[in-house]
């Protein structure tokens, strides 16, 4: 008798281990390599060049940064990292930058030239793929990007906040994203 229920238990035991290895399998496979892809070819990747890139020009009276670190590193590690849809300009002279809705209409609508220009070398869009600024500008001439609202939607960002000293004081909808969803693969 013991016997039998020792068999049952170690069977369900059994089927539960490999219920949850195939349940892992699949969630690595789909769940946590997932990306979302911009109409210029930009994934989570190259939306985090772009963000060193404004960075990297705007230091130190502005932190570009994306909706990333939103999220705590423990779950970012099980359930997998954000697909950084959200570009933030976090102000740290306030005496330099306005932080108002007509700031961040008046930067949107600049020519997306004044930031593709910007670029050097090879630019990563994604894993394995990369582009030069050449290609990028004839991308852009070919799905008629025009400002940098239209570039930021190319890349695949979906939302522009602009903070001041950490603290949130515009959001926009960025118009015109077109995301095209990615699993599996890096």
């Amino acid at each position: 008798m013991k016997t039998e229920f020792k068999d049952k238990i170690q069977t369900i035991l059994v089927s539960i281990f490999l219920i949850g290895l195939l349940g892992l399998g699949i969630y690595h496979m789909f769940i946590r390599s997932s990306d979302e892809i911009g109409f210029l070819g930009a994934g989570k990747v190259g939306r985090q060049v772009l963000l060193q890139t404004f960075e990297s020009e705007l230091q130190p009276d502005v932190k570009v940064e994306s909706e990333f670190f939103d999220t705590p590193f423990p779950i970012r590690l099980i359930i997998g990292e954000p697909l950084r849809t959200t570009i933030r300009f976090n102000i740290q002279n306030e005496n330099k930058i306005k932080a108002d809705q007509e700031a961040a209409k008046y930067f949107l609508s600049q020519p997306a030239k004044s930031i593709s220009d910007r670029f050097r070398g090879k630019i990563i869009m994604q894993n394995g793929f990369e582009i030069t600024p050449e290609e990028l500008s004839e991308s852009m001439k070919n799905k008629n990007i025009n400002t940098v609202e239209d570039l930021l939607a190319g890349f695949g960002f979906k939302k522009f906040e602009i903070y001041m000293l950490d603290h949130q004081r515009v959001q926009i909808e960025i118009k015109g994203t077109k995301n095209v969803g990615h699993v599996g693969g890096e």
